[in-house]
């Protein structure tokens, strides 16, 4: 009668056999799902060998270990795990908020940068669509509007219906930034569609209108006919002054000949404060000058010159008045404008 091995010979029977195993089972980077089984003797126990990714089991870590302790090492280590902890959510966490605080204002900066740039070049092509529209017309530049006996405005007469026949789009009437600028719009041979949408655009005053009369409540200083003639042939320089900007209220025309003069933007000269203006001498443009959108883009505006060209800018640079004439100029608004030579700045 055959003797029955002894449970140590049996051990190192199954160690013989996953060596052998595991020296025939072919690499792979995934945990397979099917079992190498080896049998032992006579005993009928089975030692199940997980093929597990490459480097995990090597021949020196399983010589010494039974086949029990084997098959538990292998459970340890292919059990799935049931999610994250508190810790490692928390760290994610962190990441993303810390992400997204970087990331944000880099997306928020490139929307504005784009959108000052579509505006930018909306006033280029208004600037063209006026130069075609002195040359058809002696040099006179359109109004801004003009008024029936009842006050409300005539629709031919506001300047983007004088300019439409030069324009393609009315999109170019609209800046991208522009909150009171919404809804459809029109096809740019409706004047009626035209006349009722509001424009991000206005005029100059000094350039949009006749001068008042000295009777009229609204006259100024500036209402004489050699400061504001409508002419092209009355800017001193084209390059320097401003024609159409950036527009508040969805007004017709920027009224620059009555803003205030406050002392911070004047020189100090003999006439530095000789008018309050429509809406005061406050320092803070928003209030003397709040048709005008002043830091739409990036705490500045753009501006289209009587030349043609668009520009952005910062209020502070076009409006350092020269209070050494009398009436003072008004910056770049002023189309007695010639350069920082003459207006100090």
């Amino acid at each position: 009668m055959q003797k029955a091995p002894s449970p140590g010979v049996q051990i190192r029977g199954r160690q013989e056999e996953a060596l052998a195993v595991y020296s025939t089972v072919r690499e792979s980077d995934w945990l397979s799902k099917s079992a190498r089984t080896c049998h032992s003797g006579s005993s009928g126990t089975e030692v199940s060998l997980f093929v597990a990714k490459r480097g995990v089991f090597t021949k020196d870590r399983l010589k010494g270990s039974s086949a029990l302790d084997m098959e538990t090492r292998v459970d340890k280590m292919i059990k799935p795990r049931n999610g994250f902890t508190l810790i490692e959510l928390l760290v994610v966490i962190a990441i993303i908020a810390i992400l997204a605080a970087i990331l944000f204002p880099v997306f928020a900066r490139a929307k504005e940068s784009a959108q000052r740039s579509s505006c930018s070049s909306n006033l280029r092509q208004i600037g063209l669509a006026f130069m075609q529209y002195t040359q058809d017309n002696g040099g006179r530049l359109p109004y801004g509007k003009i008024n029936d006996a009842n006050g409300n405005a005539i629709a031919e007469t506001k300047w983007h219906i004088s300019v439409q026949p030069y324009m393609r789009t009315a999109q170019i009437l609209r800046c991208p930034s522009d909150p009171k600028s919404t809804g459809p719009l029109p096809n740019i041979n409706d004047i009626a569609g035209l006349s009722a949408m509001k424009v991000s655009y206005a005029e100059n005053g000094f350039l949009a209108k006749d001068p008042k009369p000295d009777g009229d409540p609204e006259h100024s200083p500036w209402d004489l006919p050699d400061v504001m003639s409508r002419s092209l042939s009355g800017i001193q320089s084209s390059s320097s002054v401003i024609l159409l900007a950036e527009s508040a209220t969805g007004g017709n025309y920027i009224h620059a000949h009555h803003w205030g003069v406050p002392s911070v933007y004047s020189n100090g000269g003999p006439y530095q404060n000789p008018y309050s203006g429509k809406w005061g001498a406050d320092p803070d443009p928003k209030v003397f000058a709040k048709d005008l959108a002043a830091v739409r883009h990036s705490g500045g505006f753009n501006a289209t010159f009587a030349d043609g060209h668009a520009k952005w800018m910062k209020f502070e640079q076009t409006y350092h008045v020269d209070s050494r004439v009398n009436p003072a100029i008004k910056g770049m608004w002023d189309p007695r404008y010639v350069g920082s030579s003459t207006s100090g700045l």
